[in-house]
């Protein structure tokens, strides 16, 4: 019998030699995590953070910053170092990685401020060297979020810390960093308010989206702009006041810096996803219409590089892709030139709650998201299934030709085999007993170390084990059935 924690599902590149579009990147210890991943543009190399040694690096448990070059198969790792990334930005290539940490993976972080890391394609350097006001603003002080163009060479985020001498009351500015003149730019510049964070440079370089908060502490309600990087500042309102407005920790800006997407609360108990196209006369759309409900994950909307494709995660029920009548969290995509919406993940069981972050390579055929269980399509004979009540192996039923890669049949709490029926054998592995005890040392081992808003800072939770897989997410919605269709024609 194997066990595990969950699984988790990164999609990323395919092989030829796949027959199944979904494809797991790691494989790891029942009570390791791997999480937060973004996938390069041409969707060779995915970036994420891990607590398992996947590179053979050896060294303390903790955190690892990991690179993984996933267009061979097997996938290989390397480490960029002990540290924290959560959503690493990639460039294009996948040469260039940056990522904020307040780890220490160079001896030059002593102080534990939040700093930018950038992995230059040899080497992992520091770009900031900053220090908080005092010990007590060592969590709300430093350098956030990194985003990264297409050819590495400009790296825009968010810091409260005077980086070019023109930031002394300490508000959260938007930055640029050349890595080429080694050089910090300011793009913003506000007084007496929280500031600007969440920065996402275009791939071209050109644009930048970011949020501002007008209040003089952390409001609900938020701006969204899009701000040219040189020239003259020309700044574009995409949303004002906007409640609950959040951007995904990664790309959420096409290349151009023509479409943005984000989420956004439109009701009570109820967040959508929002799409600004400069390219069909500036207009902001509502791509879902998700009903209410109290509790769900964030959306964490990405886009691709050429601005064709949305994914997002919920544990609402998505018109037209089935049920989701066990509120388990499910990836959906949606493309922008035909309306069709896509269920990617349909895994049927109510443990699965944990925020899922995706990625899309540039032309959207590729996904790269940490998932909280094994999907179904991972093993030809057997599914492994974990919740906290129960450890159960069941049989796979196989796939029907021409259908997306889900199970054929709902596995429900009903039909799904329980330990006590599980016969019972003279090895100790198969006893009630044992497995009990398994079950309460697994419970104990779940509660990690989990993201929730500032990607930067973490919070006691019991999630469940992410690992990644593979998957292009359009090859496995043929047969679904459209959704949200354009009025426009000109929606290309």
């Amino acid at each position: 019998m194997f066990l595990a924690a969950a699984a988790v599902g990164t999609i990323v590149w395919q092989s030829a030699r796949m027959q199944s579009p979904l494809r797991r990147i790691t494989n790891t210890t029942e009570d390791g995590i791997s999480i937060n991943p973004s996938i390069s543009g041409d969707g060779r190399t995915v970036a994420f953070e891990s607590t398992e040694d996947v590179a053979g690096t050896g060294g303390p448990e903790g955190f690892r910053a990991i690179r993984a070059n996933v267009g061979i198969d097997p996938a290989t790792f390397v480490e960029l170092g002990a540290t924290r990334a959560p959503a690493p930005a990639i460039s294009q290539d996948g040469s260039h990685i940056a990522f904020a940490s307040k780890d220490n993976p160079l001896g030059t972080n002593g102080d534990g401020n939040s700093e930018i890391f950038l992995y230059d394609g040899a080497r992992l350097i520091q770009v900031t060297d900053t220090s908080p006001r005092d010990i007590s603003h060592r969590n709300v002080d430093g350098n956030l979020q990194p985003s990264i163009a297409d050819d590495g060479r400009f790296i825009a985020f968010s810091s409260n810390r005077d980086l070019t001498h023109q930031n002394a009351d300490g508000n959260l500015e938007i930055f640029v960093y050349d890595s080429v003149t080694l050089s910090f730019t300011q793009l913003t510049d506000s007084t007496g308010i929280v500031g600007a964070s969440d920065a996402k440079l275009s791939g071209n370089s050109a644009n930048v989206a970011y949020i501002r908060d007008t209040g003089t502490a952390v409001s609900a309600n938020r701006d969204l702009l899009l701000q040219n990087r040189v020239g003259a500042p020309s700044i574009r309102t995409l949303a004002a006041n906007a409640p609950l407005l959040a951007m995904t920790y990664g790309r959420a800006i096409s290349d151009d810096g023509a479409r943005v997407v984000w989420s956004a609360q439109t009701a009570t108990n109820t967040t959508q996803v929002f799409l600004f196209d400069a390219r069909n006369d500036n207009q902001t759309r509502q791509i879902t219409t998700l009903p209410s409900r109290a509790i769900d994950v964030p959306l964490h909307p990405s886009i691709s590089g050429d601005g064709t494709r949305i994914s997002f995660a919920t544990r609402r029920t998505v018109t037209g892709q089935g049920s989701n009548s066990d509120a388990s969290v499910e990836l959906y995509t949606f493309d922008i030139p035909t309306g069709i919406l896509g269920r990617v993940t349909n895994v049927n069981a109510s443990g699965a709650t944990a925020d899922v972050v995706s990625s899309m390579n540039d032309d959207g055929s590729v996904v790269a998201f940490n998932f909280p269980r094994l999907l179904p399509v991972l093993f030809p004979r057997r599914l492994l299934q974990t919740t906290p009540k129960s450890i159960s192996v069941i049989r796979h039923p196989g796939l029907l030709p021409g259908t997306s890669p889900f199970l054929t049949a709902p596995l429900s709490v009903t039909n799904r085999p329980q330990p006590r029926r599980l016969r019972r054998t003279a090895s100790p592995w198969h006893s009630e007993e044992h497995l009990r005890s398994r079950r309460n040392r697994l419970s104990d081992k779940l509660t990690v170390l989990s993201q929730r808003r500032w990607p930067g800072r973490a919070s006691r939770s019991t999630v469940w084990r992410r690992r990644y897989f593979l998957f292009p997410p359009m090859k496995s919605i043929s047969t679904c059935p459209p959704r949200l269709r354009s009025e426009s024609p000109k929606l290309l």
